[in-house]
């Protein structure tokens, strides 16, 4: 039991740490190319998914992200004082 317990805190570290190092990833639908062909025609649109931006940020990312500006601010306002 101790085994996984530890097993899935470090799964979660290594996730953790990926996705501080690499936040986006290429968008899954439009495969980093930013547009969609149609079925049918052999028009292109814009990705809803990414917003044509080809990037689509990873599960967890916003949080890490956000905590990591938190503990950044704190600390600037602790030096400040």
């Amino acid at each position: 039991m101790l085994t996984v317990l530890v097993a899935v805190l470090v799964a979660l570290a290594v996730a953790a740490v990926v996705v501080a190092a690499s936040p986006t990833r290429d968008c899954r639908r439009c495969g980093g190319k930013r547009v969609i062909r149609t079925a049918l025609t052999r028009r292109t649109r814009p990705c809803p998914r990414c917003h044509a931006t080809g990037r689509h940020y990873r599960r967890g990312a916003v949080l890490v992200h956000r905590v990591i500006q938190a503990v950044q601010a704190e600390r600037r306002n602790r030096k400040e004082k």
